[in-house]
């Protein structure tokens, strides 16, 4: 009887011929906010997201089937992230703003040190040009 049963639930056992849809069914979605530093964090592990999603809620995939996979949605797109490596993000070259040059202060027309050693030292009557006037 018992060899009878195990047959019979062996044949009801339908197998999977398209595991890319099955994965499909086995996934579930959470809503994170991107870091300034273009980095997501999910199931304690912190993922590198792309730079031009800092700072927005983005919608990420996860797969239940694999633990690691772990994608955003950017519009329509999926795109797979991947986990951040201290030692490579230490060496990753980011972009910086520009430094303004402070050696040379911008020309006001008002110097209050400048006017103050002018009166000391004589020059106040002196015109724009050094001329006196």
């Amino acid at each position: 009887m018992r060899k009878k049963w195990a047959i019979l639930i062996g044949a009801q056992i339908r197998w999977v011929e398209d595991h890319g849809r099955l994965a499909g069914h086995f996934r579930g979605e959470v809503t994170r906010k991107v870091k300034n530093d273009a980095t997501v964090s999910f199931d304690g592990v912190t993922y590198e997201v792309p730079g031009h999603l800092r700072r927005q809620s983005v919608v990420l995939r996860y797969s239940f089937l694999e633990p690691g996979r772990v994608a955003v949605l950017d519009g329509a797109t999926e795109v797979a992230l991947k986990a951040v490596e201290p030692e490579t993000n230490f060496q990753r070259r980011r972009h910086t703003m520009p430094l303004v040059n402070a050696a040379v202060p911008a020309k006001t027309g008002l110097n209050p040190i400048e006017q103050l050693l002018d009166r000391v030292s004589g020059r106040a009557n002196r015109g724009p040009g050094g001329e006196a006037r």
